[in-house]
This record gives C-alpha cells, sequence and structure tokens, in this order.
C-alpha cells in the first residue's frame, strides 16, 4: 500500500518525504529492554525524557551502534520504496547523558546528532541524489547536513510587521541582515502557520483566512523564502494560494532572482515595497499594510532597474493576471516610474511585472 502510494504520489507530480525522529522511543518500545546502553540517563542512573515528552525515552546521541541502526533502517526504507527523502525533526540539543558506563564526554550527545545527520546525507544521496533532507531547525549548522531547513525567525518578525511593531523599511532591513548571516546557498522555508504557531501570540490559528495572513505569506514570497502551507490553512483561500504560487512558479525573478529592499521609497511608510530582478525581468512587489485604500506616490530606482525612462511600461500583476489600472491610467514611461501615484486595496499584495507596453 504504502509502495503504490509512493507511486502515485510521483504520477501526480508530488514528492514525498517521511519524518526522521531521532529524539527518542516510547517507553514501553521493545528498544528500552533489549538496547538499554542507546539511552541517556541522569545523575542518578535513571531513564530520561528530553523537550518535555515525558511519553518516551531519550536516546543517547553520541551512541555509535544507535547511529548505525538508525542509518541501516532509514536507508532500507528509501530504497525499498523509492520516496524523496526525510524532513528531519527536531535535531536540537538535549539533556547531557550521565551514564557512568560511557567512554565519551556526558556533553557528547548535545550535538552528535550532527554526526547521524551528515552520514545520513551521503547514504540518501547515494541511493537518490534527487532526495533531500528537510530540516525542521534553522541556523547554519544544520545547513551542512540538509538540503533545506524551516527558518521560524521570519515568521515571528513578519508577526510583528503584521501588528505594525516594525515597520515595512525595518522589517525589511532586518530580512537582509538573516538572509546575509545565513550560508549563499540556503534554502530557507517560510510559513505564517505550522504545527508549532499554535503557541505564538497571538496564535497563528487566529490568523488564519484573514487578509494580514495573506499579506504575511505573501511578504515573505516576495523576500525570496520557499512558502510552505500548513495542512488547513488553504480552506477557504484555494483561490488566493494558488494564484499566488502560480505566480511563482511562472516568474524566474520570484524563483531565484535578486532582491532588492527598500529600493522603492513611498509617502507612506506602511507600504511594503521589494523588488525582484532576473536577467530582463523586474517584479516590484507592493503590499500596503495601511488599513485604508489610498493614494501613495512611489519612486521607483529607474537606472539601477535598467528602465529606459523613455520607453512605456506597463505594471502587469503575476496574481490576478490583469496589469494595474489607475483610474484609466494604465502605462507609465521609466520616467514617470520615478513619482508615480498608486491606489492598492489595503492588505492585498500584488506582483507587478514591469514590461514594456
Amino acid at each position: 500500500d504504502f509502495r503504490h502510494l509512493v507511486d502515485e504520489a510521483h504520477r501526480l507530480g508530488m514528492r514525498l518525504l517521511l519524518d526522521f525522529v531521532p529524539q527518542g522511543c516510547a517507553c514501553d518500545a521493545r528498544y528500552v529492554t533489549e538496547h538499554p546502553e542507546w539511552f541517556c540517563r541522569d545523575e542518578a542512573g535513571n531513564l530520561v525524557s528530553s523537550h518535555g515528552w515525558t511519553d518516551t525515552y531519550s536516546f543517547d546521541w553520541a551512541n555509535p551502534d544507535y547511529h548505525n541502526y538508525m542509518l541501516d533502517w532509514s536507508l532500507r526504507l528509501l530504497r525499498e520504496y523509492g520516496f524523496d527523502g526525510y524532513r528531519v525533526d527536531a535535531p536540537h540539543g538535549k539533556e547531557p547523558n550521565w551514564d557512568r558506563r560511557i567512554p565519551y564526554h556526558a556533553s557528547a550527545t548535545n550535538l552528535g546528532v550532527l554526526r547521524l545527520l551528515g552520514r545520513l546525507q551521503v547514504g540518501v544521496k547515494e541511493i537518490n541524489p534527487q532526495a533531500v533532507l528537510f530540516c525542521e531547525l534553522f541556523g547554519p549548522v544544520f545547513v551542512k547536513s540538509h538540503d533545506m531547513a524551516y527558518d521560524y525567525l521570519p515568521c515571528v518578525q513578519t508577526y510583528q510587521l503584521l501588528q505594525q511593531k516594525l515597520t515595512p523599511w525595518e522589517w525589511s532591513e532586518w530580512v537582509r541582515d538573516h538572509r546575509a548571516a545565513l550560508p549563499v546557498d540556503a534554502v530557507r522555508v517560510c510559513f505564517v502557520e505550522t504545527h508549532d504557531t499554535r503557541g505564538f501570540h497571538p496564535p497563528a490559528y487566529g490568523w488564519r483566512g484573514s487578509r494580514l495572513s495573506r499579506a504575511g505569506f505573501a511578504a515573505l514570497v516576495l523576500a525570496g523564502f520557499v512558502p510552505m502551507i500548513w495542512s488547513g490553512q488553504e480552506q477557504g483561500q484555494e483561490a488566493f494560494y494558488r494564484d499566488l504560487l502560480r505566480a511563482r512558479h511562472g516568474s524566474a525573478a520570484l524563483l531565484r532572482g535578486e532582491t532588492l529592499y527598500n529600493a522603492v521609497s513611498c509617502t507612506n511608510e506602511w507600504v511594503l515595497n521589494i523588488v525582484r530582478r532576473h536577467g530582463d525581468e523586474v517584479v516590484w512587489g507592493v503590499i500596503s499594510l495601511w488599513p485604508e485604500k489610498s493614494t501613495h506616490t512611489f519612486s521607483l530606482p529607474v537606472a539601477k532597474l535598467g528602465l529606459s525612462t523613455q520607453t512605456r511600461y506597463r505594471l502587469h500583476d503575476l496574481i490576478s493576471g490583469c496589469d494595474w489600472d489607475e483610474y484609466g491610467k494604465t502605462a507609465w514611461t521609466g520616467g514617470e516610474l520615478r513619482n508615480c501615484a498608486l491606489t492598492p486595496q489595503p492588505f492585498q499584495p500584488y506582483f507587478f511585472a514591469v514590461r514594456e507596453e
């Protein structure tokens, strides 16, 4: 049945990842009695739980026999069923292993999982060079052994933006600095909802379906992050997500282009502007976070974008598939784009492809 599921997913153009959960196992699992040396213990020699998961016992991530077992199991499944890799669950540091019988330092378990994941990456690529490891954690240390990773910090900062605790300029500067601190080829997956955001304040589930949630999701796409939709988030919003993802899929600038933060000035500080550029394609993203429909004046860096001051351009919204109509005006010269007035709907994202008329 599982092999049929994998085959059907591939037939539909989907890729399928399984969870790789190295943290521990159920307290009544057979490994507890068959391999007690695989587990962490406290100072009194008792088995312990980590991460607050009290219905499990914690594996010792520094134990080489445990590494070998996990590798053999996970690579055998990949080889047998042909799915597309693993999502690695929460490989963050845990408590020391105070077992007096281990030949290494108690703290070795803390990040010992990184060696396991490095070996897993090598084994996965030997079986299928196109398979991936997707890490639940963010940060440079996990990039080495993973093809992509969740990135929670932009989600948190986007909540601050949507609550007007950060201006669009401040948010954009933060995103630029954040991306500069990561390896150049790091693939960062972002979102406005996950299984963890129910504990955020305000909780993401309360934002679901709102114009704020849609604006935040679009902002992350504009900033160059790979978008992720949490199961159920799309309900009642299918048209929006379909149109936005189609716009991203069809634009080289949005997929892999250079990102220009705060390159467009605006008379209202609550309008987010991000420009993406790839070759001759220029996409200007606009999201007004001002709470009412208003006319704002924008100034594009025409020369920097390679636009001619004499050529007439249309602003083609990749999301709606329509050219922008500003009360009857549907084209602007490059010179006019240095001082142009637009009246966007509040919280509605626009991905304007700047195209010659």
